[in-house]
């Protein structure tokens, strides 16, 4: 039957459309695979089942035959030829968090039970380790100037503010192409290209934490070529800052459920027995102390009991134990170690770029935040100082999500303050599938509970799960 002029004016406008062009036009890729140990810096040389190859993206997908950059991919085969499904792509979260390693590093640890039927897929997002990267030396701590003595509260506030977004800008402006490809809509077209590189009709998809947000844009975005999706720790659709209430909300649920606990161990700690007088109790003693309490009251279930005692200390004038530091991140084949600038500057870069600015000015901000101190007397007991996203100079690349058809399992934390259950609940509602409850409070931490079974079971059989599981056991007084 011949097509119309309607139809035919509908398929040149289609044909024409960046990324059905540039999905047209693009040849396949000769990827040259080499152990990766061989050729990228600070690589585990006894690592040698991992492969490593650059795939070459557009930078800006609507100039597909303009600038170009390089996305740094790994790969370990699937360990029983035999069995395999197909490729599987993970993302460990961030943004800005290093994938490129993972593969060979979990092979025989998360990944053991899908490791005979995948080929495990990694990489690094543009702008992020070995693939292109970027730095921004200006945002690292000694860096920025002190506030003037007598500044404080909402003036602080703007006095960071102007400072950590003059250093932003900075990094911004030095290489504006390459900062405004960077949104989560691009790092999906990426995973594309890559799938097309593997040579792959569909791949399967596992992702944590922001790992969440690009596999959800993955899949509005290109259904049809997903197999199965494995989300867990599930951000918010849309990711936008105004969701920080609903940290809050969690963060204030969490301690009723912590006070619930240290009344029913009042004979170890002596702070009441039931939640309201513990409650009463903790508050007073932060009202006494400050911070260094209200880091303890937003303790997680597994240092309940820790971090009781030391509460206990501190209210007895005892001397408390200290808080554990965070781990430091390294990267690069020929990158030098990431900095802590680099971190933030990544993190804003993907917020901005994805979202916008959500915030007009810093009083929008503090006028929230106040009101967050008397609504939420823990979560909201110390205000932040920076406001990110102001004077950010390019245009919000949001991702439009839609339901889809391919094979989805959703894993959300009941309660986690990080990513809260209730953006889990969100995300089905927006994008579809399956949702397991685990109920604890640990970000992305499904892989240490026998319940970890249910997610091989979906990537392996293709069996989603509803439902709820229990979490760990939550360690007494003295344990």
């Amino acid at each position: 039957m011949p097509i119309g002029r309607v139809g035919v004016a509908a398929a040149i406008a289609l044909l024409a459309s960046p990324m059905v062009a540039s999905a047209l036009t693009t040849p396949a890729q000769q990827l040259e695979w080499k152990p990766c140990a061989d050729i990228a810096k600070n690589w585990d040389v006894k690592d040698r089942v991992s492969e490593c190859t650059m795939v070459k993206v557009p930078l800006d997908y609507n100039k597909p035959y303009g600038r170009q950059t390089e996305i740094a991919v790994s790969r370990v085969k699937a360990s029983d030829p035999g069995k395999r499904k197909g490729s599987l792509v993970i993302n460990p979260g961030g943004p800005g968090v290093e994938g490129a390693k993972l593969p060979g590093e979990q092979r025989d640890g998360i990944f053991k039970n899908v490791s005979p039927y995948y080929d495990l897929i990694g990489f690094d997002t543009r702008g992020v380790g070995y693939s292109e990267l970027v730095h921004c030396p200006e945002l690292e701590d000694d860096k920025f100037p002190p506030t003037p003595p007598g500044v404080t509260g909402k003036e602080r506030a703007k006095f960071r503010t102007a400072a950590y977004t003059e250093r932003l800008l900075t990094c911004a402006n030095r290489d504006p192409e390459l900062v405004r490809s960077i949104s989560t809509a691009n790092v999906a077209r990426d995973v594309d290209r890559i799938r097309e590189a593997l040579g792959e009709r569909k791949i399967s998809y596992f992702g944590w934490s922001w790992g969440t947000a690009l596999g959800s844009a993955y899949r509005s975005m290109f259904d049809r070529n997903v197999d199965r999706m494995y989300l867990e720790s599930v951000m918010a659709p849309g990711q936008f800052d105004r969701d920080q209430e609903d940290n809050q909300v969690a963060t204030e649920r969490l301690f009723r459920e912590y006070t619930a606990w240290i009344a029913q161990h009042n004979d170890a700690y002596g702070f009441g027995a039931t939640a309201a007088e513990v409650e009463k109790a903790l508050l007073a003693l932060q009202a006494a102390h400050g911070s260094a309490v209200n880091f303890r009251l937003r303790s997680p279930q597994a240092r309940w009991a820790e971090n009781a005692k030391a509460l206990a200390d501190i209210r007895d004038g005892k001397p408390a134990a200290e808080a554990p530091k965070q781990a430091v991140t390294s990267n690069g084949w020929d990158n030098e170690e990431r900095s802590g600038g680099d971190m933030r500057f990544l993190r804003d870069t993907y917020s901005c770029n994805d979202t916008g600015a959500a915030d007009e000015d810093v009083d929008a901000a503090w006028a929230r935040w106040e009101k967050w101190k008397t609504k939420y007397p823990v979560a909201g007991f110390q205000s932040p100082s920076i406001v990110g996203c102001v004077n950010w100079p390019f245009p919000a690349q949001p991702v439009k999500l839609t339901k889809g058809r391919s094979a989805l399992q959703l894993v959300g934390h009941e309660f986690e303050t990080n990513t809260v259950i209730k953006w889990s609940y969100q995300m089905q509602n927006t994008i579809g599938g399956s949702l397991l409850r685990v109920q604890d409070d640990i970000h992305s931490g499904l892989v240490d509970l026998p319940c970890w079974s249910k997610a091989n079971d979906f990537l392996v059989n293709g069996r989603a799960s509803n439902g709820t599981c229990p979490g760990a056991p939550i360690p007494g007084p003295g344990q």
